[in-house]
């Protein structure tokens, strides 16, 4: 749950806003073996007033999904506010 969670805000964070988790809906498809590679991926569907929504996944390596999340973030304003907001949580390559 926590690394789908990271990949909604990190693509927040490349849509250029920062935001907050205000609501999340996961879905377990598969079991998570210790020790293997995973793919995690994010994107962002639609932003409006200030809300962002948002779908994840984890995956093995050869694209079988293994976990699914949906979320409604929170915007706290674009990152080129960040003066006003103080510093990102995290830098943006």
């Amino acid at each position: 749950m926590m690394l789908l969670d990271e990949a909604m805000a990190h693509a927040c964070g490349v849509a250029g806003e920062r935001a907050m988790t205000a609501a999340m809906q996961l879905r377990f498809r598969a079991p998570v073996m210790l020790g293997e590679p995973l793919v995690i991926t994010g994107k962002v569907k639609w932003k409006r007033r200030g809300v962002i929504a948002l779908e994840a996944a984890v995956a093995h390596a050869d694209g079988t999904v293994l976990a699914t999340a949906e979320g409604s973030f929170v915007s706290r304003g674009s990152l080129a506010d960040e003066e006003r907001l103080g510093a990102p949580d995290v830098a943006i390559a």
